[in-house]
């Protein structure tokens, strides 16, 4: 603990590299330790224990130099020196001049690598008994994550640009205040480039409203009398041809009506057949069969007539009888969903809607609704206008809109603006004016939507700042109450 608390104590190459040397001696046990640093293609000796300074003109620091420099060319690993052992052929003339000078035969030459392997630093560590060596090792070995950070931390300190100015601007009183004030300004700083960006930088300004799909051409089928639907033709989504029977309704009052009128004629004709036998029957000769015959003509004149006003009523009737038989009046698609469900055996009333029906030529459009505050943005962009031909002309060249149907979560939908309303309506749900945009959907081949689906459109109304395409709401609202 000792050893590395002395390493750490400051961050200068110089005076970690004594310290190391110094209290590297007594954790090592040995006889001395020196401490060589890469420069370049060699390497210089920068500290040895129990010495205040290096001597360059020292032979031993010399021989040192040179015998790291061969130990260490293309080569990383640690190299023992011990009696026999005179490590490589390559290192035995620069160790018998190390040794002639320095007068140890037990040597340790132990590398410190930095973060990419390279030997940056190496501890030269003597010993003049054999039996140490084993015991060195071991304690260099342990003592080597400590040195390596000590000294990496300290060459990475020097090698700060302008460290000596820094470290006396930061000690002084306006270092002091400017590092107090260092995160308030880096703050203003990085918003005012916010700012700047958002005003330079161009993107498209994005009007979002929601609305309804319509059909171009639509027919309701209504009930023409009070009834129960006792037959449905058609399904959700089926093809219908004009005069096709969609719905058979029955009304009891109708059934009724019918039975009534046909036994009143029923009973008319067999009283014209009595007439007409009695006639037959009377004698024409004498003066009581010719009143008898006056009678029964005048008889036969009524009863005629009833049955006139009876074939009427009947027909009539029947015509009645006729309304309760739906049938479509286009070529179309039926858009009610589940009308069985809805309306098989069920009473409806004259007037309600019972089925709805889109033609086959038609097209689709939305109903958007586009609140007042933003329709604006809509009117600027459109080119026609910006002519002056009015605020519905020419739609179709202007601005682009996208679609988004819930019915369809997956497409994407272009279309046109048709027109725009020249009226302002309020919502009666939350009193917000809008104005009903209608724009026909393009790229709606072999697709059936289901009218008052909801519907996103987005309109593109050009290039703007990317701050005022995101915030205009909030610009366009502080414009207009306060200037």
């Amino acid at each position: 603990k000792s050893f590395s608390d002395a390493l750490h104590e400051n961050l200068d190459v110089r005076s970690t590299a004594i310290s190391l040397v110094n209290h590297g001696r007594a954790f090592y046990e040995c006889d001395r330790v020196l401490l060589a640093q890469r420069s370049r293609r060699s390497f210089r000796i920068i500290a040895a224990s129990g010495a205040a300074t290096v001597n360059r003109k020292s032979e031993t620091v010399a021989a040192a130099e040179s015998l790291i420099a061969k130990a260490f060319y293309r080569n990383s690993k640690p190299i023992v020196l011990q009696g026999t052992n005179k490590g490589p052929p390559r290192l035995a003339q620069a160790l018998q001049r190390y040794q002639a000078v320095s007068g140890h035969e037990f040597l340790v030459l132990c590398p410190l690598l930095d973060k990419r392997g390279s030997v940056t630093f190496v501890q030269i560590i003597e010993s003049a008994q054999e039996n140490d060596v084993a015991k060195i090792l071991k304690r260099v070995t342990t003592a080597e994550p400590q040195t390596k950070s000590a000294l990496r931390n300290a060459v990475q300190y020097q090698s700060i640009p302008m460290r000596g100015l820094l470290s006396w601007f930061g000690g002084s009183q306006l270092g002091g205040s400017l590092a107090r004030m260092f995160l308030p300004l880096v703050f203003v700083s990085l918003f005012g480039l916010a700012i700047g960006a958002l005003s330079i930088v161009q993107t498209d300004l994005i009007v979002a409203a929601d609305g309804n799909i319509v059909a171009e051409t639509e027919k309701n089928i209504f009930a023409a009398k009070d009834g129960v639907v006792s037959k449905l033709h058609v399904e959700h989504n089926d093809q219908v041809q004009t005069d096709q029977l969609l719905i058979e309704m029955s009304s009891n009052k109708i059934d009724l009506e019918l039975s009534r009128i046909v036994g009143d004629i029923k009973t008319e004709a067999k009283r014209l057949e009595a007439i007409e036998a009695v006639k037959s029957s009377v004698g024409r000769g004498s003066r009581e069969g010719q009143r008898e015959l006056g009678r029964l003509s005048s008889q036969e004149i009524e009863s005629k007539q009833r049955m006139k006003n009876l074939n009427l009523e009947l027909t009539q009737s029947q015509l009645e009888q006729d309304k309760l038989q739906l049938r479509s009046p286009i070529d179309g698609t039926i858009v009610t969903r589940d009308p069985k469900v809805k309306l098989l055996e069920r009473p409806v009333h004259r007037g309600d809607v019972l089925l709805r029906l889109v033609a086959h030529e038609g097209k689709w459009l939305a109903k958007i609704r586009v609140p007042d505050s933003r329709i604006a943005h809509l009117m600027r962009s459109n080119q026609a206008q910006k002519s002056g031909e009015g605020p519905n002309a020419d739609w179709q060249s202007g601005l682009p809109v996208s679609l988004f149907v819930a019915t369809f979560p997956e497409e994407k939908f272009e279309g046109t603006i048709r027109s725009v309303s020249n009226t302002t309506d309020i919502d009666t749900v939350t009193g917000e004016a809008f104005i009903v945009v209608t724009v026909e959907i393009k790229n709606h081949e072999d697709i059936t939507f289901q009218p008052g689906s909801s519907v996103v459109a987005q309109f593109n109304c050009g290039q703007t700042s990317a701050g005022y395409a995101w915030f205009n709401e909030f610009i366009d609202s502080v414009r207009y109450r306060f200037f």
